[in-house]
């Protein structure tokens, strides 16, 4: 819900139609992994993707909330993937 509480987000989700590429990190405790799936989920896109980037997945780290863009390993292993998903909708 908006700060105003005139746009409830979540719904505006469902007209969502465009691919999307929706990322969590293991250890993230502000887009936890399960927000980022409810969100994923309330979308009706049929081009979507779900990713949560921790060791469980085959990743060298569980990552946290700043690690999926500012880390090393974000850019050895999840920069790769997020180029890849987009390349392949080229």
């Amino acid at each position: 819900m908006s700060g105003d509480g005139q746009t409830n987000y979540q719904n505006c989700m469902a007209g969502f139609d465009v691919p999307l590429l929706a990322i969590a990190g293991k250890l993230d405790y502000l887009g936890t992994p399960e927000g980022v799936r409810l969100a994923f989920d309330s979308v009706s896109s049929t081009d979507k993707t779900y990713i949560v980037f921790g060791r469980a997945n085959g990743n060298i780290q569980d990552y946290g909330h700043g690690d999926v863009v500012i880390s090393d390993a974000a850019t050895a292993e999840i920069y790769p993937y997020i180029f890849e998903w987009v390349d392949e909708r080229n």
